[in-house]
């Protein structure tokens, strides 16, 4: 998947694209105005505090919407600013949540680490959604059989519990995507691996994001599109599919070298969006 061909879809999107409901609840929660930061940028931030004036929003919203009201990805499929937004009081929940994980798995950890583990969790959760995204997009544009609002028709309102199934199989795959190898190995900080507290975390959300576990290199395709559409899948595209997924869902996809790649470039990176409430 290439830019040119992102550049193309966003030109020409059709109308409002559909929203989970989570995300439209949280969209009216803050001042929604993203600012473009680079990764480099995100990781020299310290988001301390943030989170204090929104403490009762990020008690109740977690427990069904989980990290969508932490941090989100708007598809280019339906918006001109696609990419993932971080919410800085989302980042220092999520660190003071880490940290009480810490301490109950009598693990020594700063909040300058958790704040570090928080960032990472978030950007190969939402890396995941991303990489989703490329995956229905090269089903709609394969030339040879083309599945038409491959993306658009697990997102259409209307058919609920339909798309919630959709959706908690999604959630479990970006969630299997921060623990898939080598993604997992971004938890070490000084050669110390504090990857047990984030699958603390994992496993303590709704339903959905909790079945990482079930996910595998196998399995997590079938997960990620409908079937029903697209039929049973060649062998050749189903590894080519898996390739995309796996290329898309690195943390490298958010670094500026990411544009040019060592084997294949793509020709860039995955926006990211700051927003301070």
């Amino acid at each position: 998947m290439h830019r040119e061909q992102i550049d193309n879809i966003v030109e020409n999107r059709r109308g409002r694209f559909p929203f989970l409901e989570c995300q439209e609840r949280f969209l009216h929660q803050f001042n929604q105005v993203p600012h473009e930061i680079t990764y480099d940028e995100l990781m020299r931030q310290n988001f301390e505090g943030t989170a204090h004036p929104f403490h009762q929003f990020f008690q109740d919203a977690p427990e069904t919407c989980s990290v969508d009201v932490l941090a989100y990805y708007l598809p280019f499929h339906g918006n001109a600013n696609w990419g993932i937004h971080i919410v800085d009081a989302g980042v220092d929940t999520l660190a003071m949540r880490i940290l009480h994980i810490a301490e109950i798995l009598h693990i020594d950890l700063s909040r300058v680490d958790a704040e570090y583990l928080a960032k990472h969790k978030l950007l190969l959760h939402e890396l995941g959604h991303h990489a989703v995204e490329i995956v229905h997009t090269a089903l709609e544009i394969d030339p040879n059989r083309p599945i038409r609002d491959s993306y658009r028709a697990t997102r259409l309102p209307g058919r609920l519990a339909q798309n919630q199934r959709f959706h908690e199989n999604e959630e479990a795959v970006c969630n299997w995507n921060v623990k898939r190898h080598p993604n997992k190995s971004k938890f070490k900080i000084r050669a110390l691996d504090y990857f047990n507290p984030i699958e603390n975390f994992m496993t303590t959300q709704p339903p959905g994001y909790r079945r990482f576990h079930e996910i595998t290199n196998r399995n997590f395709l079938e997960n990620i599109i409908d079937t029903r559409l697209t039929g049973v899948l060649p062998q050749q595209n189903q590894i080519q599919l898996e390739r995309e997924f796996v290329q898309h869902s690195r943390l490298s996809r958010v670094k500026p070298r990411s544009a040019i790649g060592w084997d294949n470039p793509i020709g860039f990176v995955v926006p990211i969006y700051l927003i301070r409430t």
